[in-house]
């Protein structure tokens, strides 16, 4: 049975999407921000729930790039919540 992954950003490694935040672009908030529900409309991105994939996302602005939006410090600080 085919079982589906997606990869993180971050670190390019597939799993599957449990196992991943999703960052989500609201485009009525002109921001990325992180999708519990994973049911957010548009663009998004996964990145590990590990907090050395996060501190490379941000080091190396990856989510921004993916998402082509403005960098969010306050993205970062929410997903390190999350874990």
């Amino acid at each position: 049975m085919y079982t589906p992954t997606r990869m993180c950003v971050a670190c390019r490694e597939h799993r599957k999407p449990q196992d991943l935040i999703r960052i989500s672009y609201n485009s009525e908030l002109q921001k990325p921000e992180p999708d519990s529900d994973r049911k957010a409309m548009g663009r998004g991105a996964y990145i590990c729930r590990d907090i050395k994939c996060i501190e490379r996302a941000k080091k190396k602005h990856v989510i921004e790039k993916h998402l082509k939006c403005s960098p969010c410090d306050l993205l970062y600080s929410e997903m390190e919540e999350m874990l």
